[in-house]
């Protein structure tokens, strides 16, 4: 047997069979274009196969049987530029795939562009709820403000009138001879002033004890000198202050009735409390029968006031009366209750003075 039909049989199986593999690896990575060009390319090969065997044959059998191994070749060939069947279906499921993909693309754009739709619908129903609610409240707070104007209006208006009530009733009382003192910002209102000249006038105190003095020390002298008894010792803390109502004081010729005492504010111990108050070494002997507090200023500290009636109790008169300006204030009235808790022998009246007035008076049994 000839080598170069041995080898040409060996080989070719070889060839085909490497063939067969790499376009099956091809196709199971799906690379069907490189699957292509393999098998254009495995068909230029055996053109040239042919080629390189019919000029063999040509030398080797005669001119019938070379034309029948001419036609058996162009069948094998035209066998082979056709397309396997296999390809044709890969292809076709490839473009079914693909029209699959972009059928559920389409379908997945769709659904979100629903969603996208309704959450803008959800939002702006919820941006309306939130304005018509937010416009709800604000409506209901412009009422709120609008009432509570009206009322301060009213609350104003009545105040004024009972300024210019206690101012007349003060003229009246006292009969000064000349217009009263000017009022410093800070002073007592009008109506109190009325009120503390209206108590001294009723119950003719001997000794009242002012804590915190200024406007109310004159009006209170001259209340004493109307009725032609008793005596004032007022406290100041500020030696500022404390030069102006002396100026008043003398200005009136009342200082025969008053006796002025500077007393710094100090950390005062009662019971397990510290306080800053007047210095209790200015405090009169007593018995007081009229304690006015006015002092110290309420910001000092939460319920400031309070040291007034423990640090003076032994020396209250029976029956005398305390007076508590500014009793409107939460921290006036918490105190007042620790007064009335700690000393049920206390009664308590309110007067409804522009900033409320607590009046407070101590029955006739000292205990």
């Amino acid at each position: 047997m000839n080598l170069s039909k041995i080898r040409l049989r060996t080989v070719a199986p070889l060839a085909f069979g490497a063939f067969v593999v790499v376009a099956l690896v091809l196709w199971l990575l799906g690379e069907y274009e490189l699957m292509l060009l393999l098998a254009i390319g495995v068909v230029a090969v055996l053109q040239l196969l042919v080629v390189f065997l019919l000029r063999r044959l040509t030398r080797k059998v005669g001119t019938g049987r070379l034309l029948d191994a001419l036609k058996r070749t162009e069948r094998a060939l035209a066998d082979i530029e056709s397309p396997p069947e296999h390809a044709e279906r890969l292809l076709l499921l490839q473009e079914a795939g693909r029209e699959a993909l972009m059928a559920q693309h389409r379908e997945l754009m769709a659904e979100a562009r629903d969603e996208q739709q309704r959450m803008i619908a959800d939002g702006q129903d919820a941006v309306r709820a939130s304005i018509d609610g937010q416009r709800e409240t604000l409506d209901r707070r412009v009422a709120e403000l609008e009432h509570d104007l009206e009322i301060e209006h009213r609350k104003l208006g009545a105040g004024v009138v009972r300024q210019v009530q206690g101012v007349l009733a003060l003229y009246e009382d006292l009969q000064p001879g000349r217009g009263l003192p000017k009022t410093r910002p800070w002073a007592a209102t009008a109506d109190l002033l009325h009120t503390m000249v209206r108590l001294v006038v009723d119950r003719r105190p001997t000794t009242v004890l002012e804590v915190g003095g200024g406007d109310s020390t004159v009006l209170l002298a001259l209340a004493l000198r109307h009725v032609g008894h008793g005596r004032i010792v007022s406290l100041e803390h500020d030696e500022h202050y404390l030069g102006l109502t002396r100026a008043l004081v003398d200005d009136w010729g009342v200082a025969d009735l008053v006796d002025l005492r500077h007393a710094p504010l100090v950390d005062v111990q009662i019971g397990d409390e510290s306080w800053q108050w007047y210095d209790p070494a200015a405090l009169p002997d007593g018995p007081i029968d009229l304690l006015f507090v006015d002092g110290p200023p309420g910001g000092l500290q939460a319920q400031s006031r309070y040291p007034a009636v423990p640090l003076s109790w032994n020396r209250l008169a029976a029956g005398a009366t305390i007076v508590l300006d500014d009793y409107a204030r939460e921290h006036e009235q918490a105190l007042v209750d620790r007064w009335l808790g700690e000393h049920p022998e206390l009664s308590l009246v309110v007067e409804p003075d522009t900033k409320q007035t607590a009046i407070l008076t101590r029955d006739g049994t000292l205990s």
